[in-house]
This record gives C-alpha cells, structure tokens and sequence, in this order.
C-alpha cells in the first residue's frame, strides 16, 4: 500500500518512572508529545481535527502536538543539498497545517526533516 496520502501520527506518553523524575525533569518533557506527519494533501486537516476530536474536554494545553514534513532527498544527493523548491514546499505544507491546527484551538511547533 502507497504511503501517499496518508497522515501519520504517533503517540508518546510518559512512563510511571518519569513521574518519579519529575523534579529532575523540566515538566514540559513529562507532557505527552504527538507527533503528526504531514504530507500536504486534506488527510493533514481531517488528522489535526480527529486529534482534537479525541481530545474533547481534555485542556489542549496538556499535551504538545509536534507536526513534521518529511522531505525526502534524492539517494544521488548528499542529506543536506540545497533543494530550494521542496523547501518552499515544506514551508507552504506546514503553514497550512498550522492553520488547521489554529482553527481547533491547539497549539503546536512544526519541522522539516530530511531523509531518504
């Protein structure tokens, strides 16, 4: 099956023995983290609106949504090649999940990542 068109997400939770760590940890890292893949097609909103679905009267404040866009660099290419074009696009696809995610009512922070 194509992973085209499809969003990704991925839950971490903290485990019980970070509970015991906490005055050792900043309280952000024992925040839940979910992290979206985005790929810049309608999967992305309906993904982000789900999530917040499934979080109804939970205060968004208590997770963090981390959204990222894979930019898939070509295997004749070294990983860190100025790609220009795809870079405007990675940008565009985040903003416009930003938006979405706005609209809900979450805060979030996004990245770019490069792989093969």
């Amino acid at each position: 099956m194509s992973r085209q068109g499809m969003s990704t997400v991925a839950w971490a939770w903290p485990d019980a023995a970070s509970a015991d760590r906490a005055g050792a940890r900043r309280e952000a890292r024992d925040t839940p983290v979910i992290l979206f893949g985005v790929q810049g097609d309608p999967d992305d909103g309906r993904a982000i609106r789900a999530f917040r679905s499934f979080c109804w009267g939970v205060d968004p404040g208590s997770v963090r949504l981390r959204m990222v866009h894979v930019l898939t660099v070509p295997m004749t290419l070294p990983l860190d090649a100025e790609l220009p074009e795809a870079d405007a696009t990675a940008a565009r696809i985040l903003s416009r999940a930003n938006l979405v995610v706005a609209t809900v009512g979450i805060s979030a922070s996004t990245a770019t990542v490069r792989a093969r």
